[in-house]
């Protein structure tokens, strides 16, 4: 016979709702995870590194505001825009002749060449969109020059201790995109630890994966997705790397999940993460 929880109707009385086979257990029961998967984090507003070499390719700053031209062949791949009309994009300190901090910038794209740069900020937890964006007080102005370090992009998300268990598993979907010029990765973390390292990706850069890390009969001991551009479920190879394919990160305490994002080589290269989407399943000893 399966499990009920008594509910209390708002207009007085109790009824008996029955817990679905395999949803999450009550919280605060004993062992509040035990039969379940937990929705941790899907957001679909993506995160973009622009491309940006301080002259004739990538974001150019019109001066007035944050209104900006995406310049050069290849700057994004044709049509993106109609994916970018929202988005987070990461600007390095000082962008447009401004005194404003490095971080993620909330950006509206009208064409694969143009757009709005605003000043509300991403910094941690579930991205949002903002309401009613801000635009710059001041004139933005003059070409940009990107980064070719890695960024930060979602962070912020806990995995609680304990909730995956000796044999439970993160499973992550993402779809990446960018253009089709210098070498981009992508990595997911939990707390300082990379447990998927996608990359080198460079001249086909969109793709949808579902890369996962599982415990070993540990909540210490994990397997991982294999290294590479193209990886996840239904990929294949003959290789194996060491410390990213396997990791060692103790699950019984919380744990930050972040998504790393690089580009490197040139400035000129653009990395999107056009969302994201994790699930966490609890699986026991027995």
């Amino acid at each position: 016979m399966g499990e009920f929880v008594h509910v209390y109707n708002d207009g007085g009385g109790i009824r008996d709702v029955a817990i679905a086979q395999g949803s999450a257990a009550v919280v605060g029961s004993p062992d509040k995870y035990a039969g379940g998967k937990i929705s941790t984090l899907i957001t679909g507003i993506p995160f973009m590194i622009p491309p940006g070499d301080g002259g004739a390719v990538g974001i150019n700053f019109s001066g007035s505001a944050g209104n900006f031209a995406l310049n050069g062949a290849g700057a994004i791949i044709t049509g993106t825009w109609n994916m970018l009309k929202g988005c987070w994009i990461y600007m390095q300190a000082n962008f447009g002749g401004s005194s404003y901090p490095a971080g993620w910038y909330w950006a509206v794209f009208s064409s694969d060449t143009a757009g709005i740069l605003y000043t509300d900020k991403y910094v941690s937890g579930k991205p949002k969109r903002p309401a009613s964006p801000t635009p710059f007080p001041v004139n933005l102005s003059g070409a940009y020059t990107t980064t070719t370090s890695e960024v930060t992009g979602p962070t912020g998300i806990v995995i609680p201790g304990g909730s995956l268990g000796p044999n439970g598993s993160l499973i992550t979907r993402i779809r990446t995109h960018g253009n089709v010029s210098v070498s981009k990765t992508f990595k997911i973390y939990l707390g300082s630890t990379c447990v998927t390292f996608i990359g080198f990706i460079t001249t086909t850069p969109i793709s949808e994966m579902s890369v996962a890390t599982v415990n070993q009969g540990s909540e210490s001991l994990q397997i991982n997705s294999r290294q590479t551009g193209t990886t996840g479920v239904g990929l294949s190879g003959a290789s194996f790397t060491a410390g990213t394919e396997n990791t060692s990160v103790d699950t019984t305490s919380d744990k930050v999940f972040s998504i790393g994002m690089q580009v490197s080589g040139a400035t000129t290269g653009c990395a999107i993460l056009s969302y994201a989407a994790i699930e966490t399943t609890y699986g026991a000893a027995d």
